[in-house]
């Protein structure tokens, strides 16, 4: 479990439009917040 401030591990994504998200590339340019959804219908 991650603490508040403490820095999220590098990751990479592919988004909807089909390009590709890096969250190392995109913290140097802005803030980010993640959310991770979980999939429909689950418990939790």
């Amino acid at each position: 479990m991650r603490k508040v401030g403490e820095q999220a591990p590098d990751f990479t994504a592919t988004l909807d439009d089909g390009s590709t998200f890096r969250l190392s590339e995109s913290v140097e340019e802005r803030h980010v917040v993640l959310y991770f959804y979980p999939k429909d219908f689950t418990p939790g």
